[in-house]
């Protein structure tokens, strides 16, 4: 078959990756590209699940904005905020932002 054949496979492994993780970055999320963070965290929530898969999520956010500062991007497109006021503002009634269920 040609499609599994190996030199394919080495050229539509790479093509495959940049269309699914890199050009969304500069496309979709590009809004969120001044925000400092993990560098993985630019382009997929795996560094996030990571933690999560550890139990250690909470953790390494924590470090995150320990070292990145009060706004930090933790996935592609989530970004964890350490401030009163900027929870606040996020967690308002009728704000315009949307946020995901928590439990």
């Amino acid at each position: 078959m040609l499609l599994l054949h190996p030199i394919v496979l080495c050229i539509a492994l790479p093509l495959w990756v940049a269309c699914y993780w890199i050009v969304p970055y500069f496309t979709t999320y590009r809004h969120l590209r001044h925000l400092p963070g993990p560098f993985f965290a630019k382009f997929s929530n795996i560094w996030l699940a990571l933690g999560a898969r550890n139990g250690q999520k909470y953790a390494w956010v924590h470090g995150a904005h320990l070292k990145y500062g009060k706004v930090v991007r933790v996935g592609y497109n989530h970004v964890s905020i350490a401030t009163a006021e900027g929870l606040r503002t996020v967690y308002a009634h009728g704000n315009g932002f949307l946020k995901e269920y928590v439990t």
